[in-house]
Parts: C-alpha cells; structure tokens; sequence
C-alpha cells in the first residue's frame, strides 16, 4: 500500500508544471551564446541536431518539422543571417517511415527561411552518432570547429558526445526553460509538464550512461 501510495504521488508530481520546469532546468547551465564569439573563436560552420519530426502534416503536403526541430531551425536560421556560415544538419531515418531528419531539416529551411543547407548527415539515429557521423561529415568539407545548435537541456549530453568525437564545438543553445516559481497553480497536472519531466530524465539517464559507459 505505502509503495503504491507513493508511486501515485510521483507520477503525480511528474504531471506538474513545477517540477517538469524545474527537471529540465537542472540541464540549463550552458549559457546563451554571444553570437559576437562566433567570428572571434574562429567557427568555420553551423551545425543542428535533429529531433522530431511530424507525421501529419496535410496542410504541408508532407513530413515537416516538429515544434522542438522548427525551434532548432529558427535559432540556426537567426545565426545564419547574422554571421554569414553555413549550415549543417544531422538526422537519420524517421522511426517507421522512408522520410530521413535531415531531409526534413533541409526542406524546412529552404522553404520557411530561404535557405540551402551546406551539408547533411543522414546516418544516426542516436545523439552520439549525430556527433560520429558529424564529425565525418564536416572533416569532408575541411571543418573542425562549429556553433552546436540544439536544446539548451540537451546541450550537456551533445557536449560530451561531440568532443568524444573530436568536434571543435562553441555550444548555441536555444529553447530555454522558463524559471519556474512556487505558485499553487504549479501543481496542477498536464500533459506538457509531464513531457518536461519525460526529457529531463531521458537526458540525465543518458548522461548517466555516457558516464558509465566512458565516453569521453
């Protein structure tokens, strides 16, 4: 009885805003990026990690970006015009489908930003192999070092994964958490805190096992 009272009371902690906000901000310590360091530090590339994709999407006539990718999309986009480099993206196959991210990625940008994408790695399915393949990629086309663009809760974990892979990276986090106080109605449950609480603790596990696992 006592456990199962208090696995209803985490699961319903988990469904609240509060704590979802709060998860995810425990993965929030890299700082926004002074886009004035993209020309000091000498960054030859933008390169953006893939995530989501949405399956149906009639009103496009095909596979488009999901709202975490189209915020991935924009803040590359904004860097783009703002330092003239080219972007990368990474992303392999859609799970279940032909469609692959980083085609996706490319048609978004070409079609809702106007622009063409310099290269795609189409291969990895996984944030560690995004920073393989990457790096293969960009070495191809005589690049070493790049502004990470990606989920500032994900940032940590591309971090470790990119060095590992000998990328020369200047972290440019985007889709930053709002803080998150202590007001009553921070309790009451929701799908999307729920969600919050989801990616936080896929992050942390996943760090968890890059740590376990050596990576370096």
């Amino acid at each position: 009885m006592v456990a199962a009272t208090g696995a209803i009371v985490i699961f319903y902690l988990s469904t609240t805003p509060y704590v979802g906000g709060n998860l995810l901000r425990t993965l929030e310590h890299v700082p926004v990026l002074d886009s004035r360091r993209i020309g000091i530090e000498g960054v030859q590339a933008i390169l953006v990690l893939g995530s989501g994709v949405q399956r149906y999407a009639p009103e496009y006539g095909q596979v488009t970006a999901d709202s975490l990718m189209l915020e991935r999309l924009r803040y590359a986009a904004r860097l783009h015009r703002a330092s003239g480099l080219p972007i990368f993206v990474s992303g392999g196959l859609v799970r279940g489908r032909d469609e692959q991210v980083a085609d996706v990625m490319e048609q978004v940008l070409k079609d809702d930003f106007g622009i063409d994408v310099a290269g795609k790695e189409l291969e990895s399915s996984t944030t560690f192999e995004n920073a393989v393949f990457s790096a293969k990629l960009l070495e191809h086309h005589g690049i070493r070092k790049v502004a990470l663009v990606t989920h500032a809760w994900h940032m940590p974990r591309a971090i470790i994964s990119f060095r590992a892979a000998g990328l020369d990276i200047v972290p440019a986090p985007t889709g930053f958490t709002e803080p998150i106080g202590f007001v009553p109605w921070q309790l009451l449950p929701s799908m999307h805190a729920l969600s919050r609480t989801y990616y936080a603790m896929h992050e942390w596990l996943g760090i968890g096992w890059y740590r376990f696992a050596k990576v370096r």
